[in-house]
């Protein structure tokens, strides 16, 4: 063989391919002894070959040829399966195999038979403009049942030959078609498939019948089907969700989610995904995993790779709740934002008294440079820093992760029975308990009696340098907050430290017998309340300091100000993505404080922000 690395003269050097093609020759020049010679010639010297190879990758295992599938021209190569050489060399080898039983005097019907089969092959080829890898493979290894039920699918092809989107399905998942006939036939064959799919011209039409998916007494059904399956077939989301809430980045994200934790609210998000299908896995598995619980879509974020597709397999009709804020103080919180490098939660003794060191690795970020990410390159910073505004722009981060409020709509349109609009303000400590104690009456779903399980800020810079593990002797006290507090234990705060909290948000936990035993140890209790002590007037004076370098709306709107340019981009993006809310909510746009006087900034710079 000249080149083993291509595929394709792997193929036409199969003993099927060269015994075929001598046949189409003789066909051509006759001649029925020197026929059979040639093809006994052929036979034994490929036997030859075969057997030499076997013997030579003994002894010299590396000259052993690379799989057909890692050929670059694999693709090419299952074409020639189908090539009528190739075909009428299988049924030739078959003959060979079945001579005692006869098969020499089928020979010519059996011939026949495939220059039959050869022509419906091709002529299903035909309707395949551009086949995948997995469509070829689909065919060339269910051919049997494919030309045995030939009639039957060319009707299917047929029936939607204008709707490209279900034939580039079918064929994509061509062995899943034929393995599942019936069932897929009865379904593209319906009126719901043409009400719910073609009629519209959907993009994305599932292969099965999504009704039946969600019935768990159906032989297939979402429990039974892998994600990535389930994607390739544009299977829509199951439906056990009742609404989707979006929640941007730096717009009371946090807030929601621990909300929705605190109540039983069952919902997984996954952040920074690049693409499409990661987010649909992910939902999808929950979903199906979580059937008896109350069930909610949370997204966060929208450019990213196949959103298209993403959204358009949400399916279910369910409300739509948008949580917005002015986007200056979005802004400002993105700026702001802090985060604790090293271990969630750090074991400490009564030795560790450097206060400084434990808390040092809380830091701000500090923009770097465009790495083709939606969240660009990045390092520590001290304190927050405002040219990182220019740099997140540019990047797309914010338009990623906090500015798509109108987009994300129109994405969700063919979904949305009706879009409910939360301002921030809303969901703040002192008014996310009327807030949704509303919306839990109208979506149908129970409130945690204990209110004060989520109604503290979630994001903040005590809830990011907490928790710390104390450890005396061999008992455990958890110095945390509420919303990060995972046990049940009572908050210890007044019984270790005497002073007035400056910050309320603080929770110590220690087991009840541990805790009576260490008050047994009058002077060791005593020794661990000066340690908390020293602990909390240190973080309050940490969070003082980190308080006191926070920008705020002022400083942006300054920032934005000093650049036309960039003043444009800003405009532009508002623009576009808060349309809708001016639409449906003006009155929450006229709330927005800065945002006002960033459009009136925009009036007074006399800038043509069209030009």
């Amino acid at each position: 063989m000249k080149n083993p690395n291509s595929a394709v003269e792997r193929v036409k050097n199969h003993l099927a391919y060269q015994l075929g093609q001598v046949m189409i020759e003789f066909k051509v020049t006759g001649g029925g002894l020197a026929l059979f010679k040639k093809l006994y010639c052929i036979k034994k010297q490929y036997k030859k070959e075969q057997r030499i190879y076997q013997q030579t990758i003994q002894i010299f295992p590396q000259l052993k040829y690379p799989s057909l599938e890692s050929c670059p021209d694999y693709k090419e190569s299952l074409r020639y399966r189908f090539h009528l050489s190739y075909m009428l060399g299988e049924v030739l080898i078959q003959s060979f195999k079945n001579l005692h039983k006869g098969a020499g005097f089928k020979l010519y019907k059996d011939f026949k038979r495939t220059h039959e089969e050869f022509k419906a092959l091709k002529e299903i080829l035909k309707e395949i403009k551009e086949p995948s890898i997995h469509t070829l493979k689909g065919i060339s290894d269910n051919k049997e049942f494919l030309l045995k039920e030939y009639e039957r699918i060319k009707e299917i092809l047929k029936t939607h030959q204008n709707y490209p989107a279900i034939l580039d399905n079918i064929f994509y998942n061509f062995s899943y078609f034929i393995q599942n006939f019936d069932l897929i036939e009865e379904w593209l064959l319906s009126d719901d498939f043409n009400q719910r799919y073609k009629k519209e011209n959907h993009p994305y039409p599932s292969l099965l019948n999504p009704k039946k998916l969600n019935d768990e007494n159906e032989e297939i059904n979402y429990k039974n089907i892998a994600a990535k399956l389930a994607w390739d077939m544009n299977l829509p989301l199951p439906e056990n969700y009742e609404f989707i809430n979006i929640s941007p980045h730096g717009s009371g994200r946090n807030a929601m989610e621990n909300f929705y934790t605190k109540n039983k609210i069952f919902y997984r998000q996954l952040y920074w995904a690049s693409s499409g299908f990661d987010r649909y896995e992910y939902n999808y598995c929950s979903l199906i995993d979580n059937k008896n619980l109350y069930c909610i879509i949370m997204i966060s974020e929208y450019h990213f790779k196949d959103l298209s597709k993403f959204f358009l397999l949400i399916d279910k009709k369910v409300p739509v709740l948008l949580v917005v804020r002015d986007p200056i103080s979005a802004i400002k919180c993105s700026i702001n934002g802090i985060a604790f490098w090293g271990k969630k939660e750090i074991d400490i003794t009564l030795k560790h008294k450097n206060f400084d060191a434990l808390f040092g690795n809380l830091c701000s970020w500090r923009y770097v440079r465009d790495n083709g990410t939606v969240l660009g390159e990045w390092e520590s910073s001290k304190t927050p820093v405002l040219e990182n505004i220019k740099g997140y722009f540019r990047c797309g981060g914010f338009e990623n992760s906090f500015f798509f409020q109108s987009s994300i709509l129109a994405s969700l349109k063919h979904c949305t029975k009706e879009v409910n609009f939360i301002e921030t303000k809303d969901i703040s400590k002192d008014k996310i308990c009327q807030t949704m104690d509303y919306f839990a009456k109208k979506f149908g779903f129970n409130l945690n009696e204990n209110q004060h399980s989520y109604n503290q800020v979630i994001y903040c810079p005590i809830t990011c340098l907490l928790p710390f593990v104390l450890n005396v002797n061999d008992m455990k006290i958890i110095i945390t907050n509420h919303s990060k507090n995972i046990t049940k234990n009572p908050n210890r705060i007044k019984d270790f430290y005497d002073l007035d909290l400056k910050y309320e948000d603080i929770y110590i936990s220690i087991d009840d017998k541990e805790f009576n035993l260490l008050k047994k140890d009058t002077t060791l209790f005593l020794k661990v309340k000066d340690y908390i002590k020293d602990f909390i007037l240190a973080l309050e004076k940490k969070i003082d300091e980190i308080e006191n370098s926070k920008i705020n709306e002022n400083d942006v709107l300054n920032y934005i100000k000093k650049d036309k340019e960039l003043m444009r981009e800003v405009k532009k993006i508002f623009d576009q993505e808060y349309e809708t809310i001016k639409q449906h909510r003006p009155d929450i746009v006229a709330s927005w404080k800065y945002y006002q006087e960033f459009e009136k900034m925009c009036e007074n710079e006399d800038l043509s922000l069209n030009s």
